[in-house]
């Protein structure tokens, strides 16, 4: 803080340090961006969230929940169109596309998207997935929308296919809202 000074004369024992491991879990998630940004107005495959997960073993992803979060849409604004996930390496469609009705999230509310589209992550395989959407004309310049990676549900929404089990919390990293 202001005005404090260190008083660590040196760090030359054991006890003088600490030690810290990081490591990955079965199914990693990582946060790639975009950071808070202007959008265009009746833009196409407008990146909203984008993301990579890995996975240790065979894994089957069941479901993705996607949640959004907006500010001034009015409930007449035209829905959100074709929102999907997009694999950015081969430019595939991996879920979706669905519309999301402003009428649920207009005026500061919230609500989710759920992808129910199954695919699967080899072990060791590094998967780059976007949210994109196309956003209408009727939206202005004081619209704000804010996507998210829902948490996992565990033992529902990943499965390892080398023993047929689902992931559970612990497995997941982070197991929480990304």
């Amino acid at each position: 803080g202001q005005g404090m000074t260190a008083t660590i004369t040196s760090m030359d024992a054991a006890a003088d340090a600490h030690a810290l491991t990081l490591q990955g879990a079965k199914f990693t998630i990582v946060l790639n961006g975009p950071t808070a940004g202007d959008i265009p107005v009746q833009g196409k495959d407008v990146v909203h969230f984008d993301y990579t997960i890995s996975a240790a073993n065979n894994v089957e992803v069941r479901k993705i929940n996607a949640s959004f979060a907006t500010g001034t849409i009015a409930g007449d604004d035209t829905a959100l169109t074709d929102f999907k996930i997009v694999d950015v390496e081969t430019g595939v469609t991996v879920a979706g596309p669905v519309d999301v009705s402003t009428g649920s999230a207009a005026n500061g509310m919230s609500g989710g998207v759920t992808f129910s589209d199954v695919f699967t992550i080899k072990p060791g395989e590094a998967k780059r997935l976007r949210f994109t959407a196309d956003i209408p004309l009727d939206w202005d310049t004081s619209d704000t929308i804010r996507v998210d990676l829902a948490a996992f549900t565990a033992s529902q929404d990943l499965k390892n296919l080398d023993n047929n089990q689902f992931l559970v919390a612990a497995d997941i990293s982070p197991s929480t809202k990304v």
